[in-house]
């Protein structure tokens, strides 16, 4: 192989090794520089070779190194500022914290113990309170919390609204629809309060025809499936109606004349004709017992073919078997005789004592172990 087609092989035009660029792993031949064998370079040339190869190397890896890190401290530089950063924002929340705590403290030993504005509170509550029960006493009951507000401030009863609505909600439900307190009958601005999560009485309306029309269809094909069950059964009724009243009139025969599909007993039959059909049932009886009787001289045919060969046969077979069993025994005896008496010429002969005797000698051993199974297998069958 030339050096030109070097890595051409069977697997077509795929340049690979010096072709290439002389790469490494993948990209061409595994370090080598030339091909080994009848055109190798001298040892000087090819450690060159070598060297360069290894410098190359060397500088790629350099170069990938120094980018690594170069990366590498870009992450870590970033990663610095950011976690310096958090620190400082950190840092500004406690001091908020802290400065915001030492107000706290700061205004309550000022206000000896409490501010100003805890205490306005305080009595406002209290007051409140009072007048509230005062309200109760005058009243003799408790009053719901958004009624107290509005006569406090002098507002109407309204249809509905924002001061409702909660009231509303909690309501509905309890209440049976009919017995709905005074002043909470359905105006139109309760309506309009309500139709905000609803929908409209069209839409509502829509939806009921649109309930009616599948309670329609549901009814409709009830009945229909109904009818046409009835149907069938009526049909089935009379088929089995029918058929009993057939079989009846077989029964009864030509007894009764006149009556039924039977076909026995039409009006208008007469004697003769019954005979011919009695005599043509007849026929039809015979040529089914000839058919009958046909078939099973058939099969007894082919049962007798396929049975095994008559006794004249077997003592065809026999005698045949004995004629071979003596043929046999004759090859047998004759073999052993003949392998004997060489094997004896081997024994007592000193001129036939060599190497070519003695292989004689072992091959007609081994014959007459051969030849004995031989003839014990085939001498009984001839003396029996």
């Amino acid at each position: 192989m030339g050096r030109g087609e070097r890595g051409r092989g069977k697997r077509g035009e795929k340049k690979r090794g010096r072709e290439k660029g002389g790469g490494r792993g993948e990209r061409g031949r595994k370090g080598k520089g030339t091909e080994r064998g009848e055109g190798e370079k001298k040892e000087g040339e090819r450690a060159g070779k070598k060297r360069r190869k290894r410098e190359k190397r060397e500088k790629k890896k350099r170069e990938g190194r120094k980018r690594h890190e170069e990366k590498e401290g870009r992450k870590r530089k970033e990663g610095e500022e950011g976690r310096r950063e958090g620190e400082r924002e950190e840092k500004r929340k406690e001091e908020g914290r802290r400065k915001r705590k030492e107000e706290r403290k700061e205004g309550k030993r000022r206000e000896g113990g409490k501010k100003e504005k805890e205490k306005k509170g305080k009595r406002r509550r209290r007051r409140g309170r009072k007048k509230e029960r005062e309200e109760k006493e005058r009243r003799g009951g408790k009053k719901k919390k958004g009624k107290r507000r509005r006569e406090e401030k002098g507002e109407e009863e309204k249809g509905g609204g924002k001061e409702r609505k909660g009231e509303r909600r909690r309501g509905r439900g309890r209440r049976k629809k009919g017995k709905r307190e005074e002043g909470e009958k359905k105006g139109e601005e309760e309506k309009e309060g309500r139709r905000g999560g609803r929908r409209g009485e069209e839409e509502k309306g829509e939806e009921k025809g649109r309930e009616e029309e599948r309670k329609k269809r549901g009814r409709e094909r009830r009945e229909e499936g109904k009818r046409e069950r009835k149907e069938e059964g009526e049909k089935k009724e009379k088929e089995r109606a029918k058929e009993k009243k057939g079989r009846e009139m077989k029964e009864k025969g030509g007894e009764e004349k006149g009556k039924g599909k039977g076909g026995r007993g039409k009006k208008g039959e007469k004697e003769g004709e019954k005979e011919e059909r009695e005599e043509g049932k007849g026929k039809r009886e015979e040529k089914k017992e000839k058919g009958r009787r046909r078939g099973e001289k058939r099969e007894e045919k082919e049962r007798k073919r396929s049975m095994p060969s008559s006794s004249s046969t077997a003592e065809c077979v026999q005698s045949e078997n004995i004629a071979v069993s003596v043929i046999m025994t004759a090859v047998g005896v004759f073999g052993l005789a003949s392998n004997g008496a060489a094997i004896l010429a081997v024994r007592y002969n000193p001129v036939l004592r060599n190497s070519f005797g003695l292989l004689c000698f072992s091959h007609c051993t081994a014959n007459m172990g051969i030849l004995l199974v031989f003839v014990s297998w085939a001498a009984p069958m001839t003396l029996l």
